[in-house]
């Protein structure tokens, strides 16, 4: 009796080993996408050593990964606080056409490449449409939900000593005194004031060495004048809209 009872659990014993084993026989992928070429067929024999029988990618939701400027990678953290993690971009695809969706904020690195001084970040897309497609290149064009508008004035205006940056500004009877300015990022040949100017003032960009708080000067209002300053300015900035007045200006980002 104790033999057939043991004969029984073994048996049971072999039939749960088979079906384990058997269960070996169908392959399943842990995710939902896109299979490329098989590397075996049926009726090849499989090994742990076959190596990989095909590969599977994802195609939806897709990740973008790409990589940010320190300064700019700051100014973006700022914005996701701001705005929350869905960001507006426009993804530029291989063929050039253009795909508006919103990405969704899902990685940044937390290190600076010391080689490059850039940050890689990552972005999560819905793939509906199944135009993006895994390993592609793309060029990402990210923007703020809201434009911000920044002071500017061209960098061969700006002046240092000991106590920091600052800039002369002409006064109502034409003379000139230093005003202490706080300077954000360069753009081209221009740079961000973050305060101590306002919109309007003209501010002195050539000649400064000869320059002393009281000194009289003579402003160029010619339209000749405005119109280089003008055009020297959209070109440096990529066709940027910039509204000139006198010799300061502002800058719509996005």
């Amino acid at each position: 009796m104790l033999q057939g009872k043991a004969a029984v659990s073994q048996a049971k014993a072999n039939l749960r080993l088979a079906e384990i084993n058997l269960g070996y026989c169908r392959i399943t992928a842990p995710i939902t996408g896109k299979i490329g070429i098989a590397n075996l067929t049926k009726g090849n024999y499989v090994t742990p050593s076959s190596g990989a029988l095909a590969t599977i990618v994802q195609m939806d939701p897709v990740r973008v990964s790409y990589t940010l400027p320190d300064r700019d990678y700051l100014d973006q953290l700022e914005l996701f606080k701001k705005e929350g993690s869905v960001y507006k971009t426009k993804l530029i695809l291989s063929n050039g056409s253009e795909l508006d969706v919103p990405g969704q904020r899902d990685f940044e690195d937390n290190t600076v490449d010391q080689m490059t001084g850039t940050v890689m970040m990552r972005l999560r897309y819905t793939n509906d449409s199944g135009m993006l497609i895994p390993g592609e290149m793309v060029r990402v064009f990210t923007q703020p939900v809201k434009s911000r508008i920044v002071n500017v004035i061209p960098q061969t205006a700006v002046m240092a000593d000991a106590e920091g940056d600052y800039v002369y500004v002409v006064e109502a009877d034409n003379s000139v005194r230093d005003v202490r300015v706080k300077l954000g990022r360069e753009m081209g040949t221009l740079r961000e004031v973050v305060s101590g100017l306002k919109d309007g003032q003209n501010v002195v960009v050539a000649g400064l060495q000869n320059l002393r708080p009281g000194t009289k000067v003579r402003i160029d209002t010619s339209a000749s004048a405005n119109e280089a300053t003008s055009n020297s300015v959209l070109d440096e900035t990529s066709g940027a809209e910039i509204i000139n007045s006198g010799d300061t200006g502002t800058k719509e980002e996005n």
